[in-house]
């Protein structure tokens, strides 16, 4: 199978939210969500990691 991965940043302005400190979450691959992501919080951005295996999954990513 190939492997691939997703890199996404998020800017939230301060009215829209904000975090104190550094979040971190992982979340394992579901039904709706074929790959895991670790999302990274850090005051008002927020990184998006994400990895998956196989081509049908890598559409399904690219096409959300």
């Amino acid at each position: 199978m190939d492997k691939w991965f997703g890199l996404k940043v998020n800017f939230k302005w301060p009215h829209e939210g904000i975090c104190f400190g550094i979040s971190l979450d992982f979340f394992e691959e579901d039904e709706q969500c074929p790959w895991n992501s670790i999302v990274v919080r850090i005051l008002f951005l927020t990184i998006i990691y994400d990895v998956g295996y196989g081509d049908d999954n890598k559409e399904i990513y690219n096409d959300q």
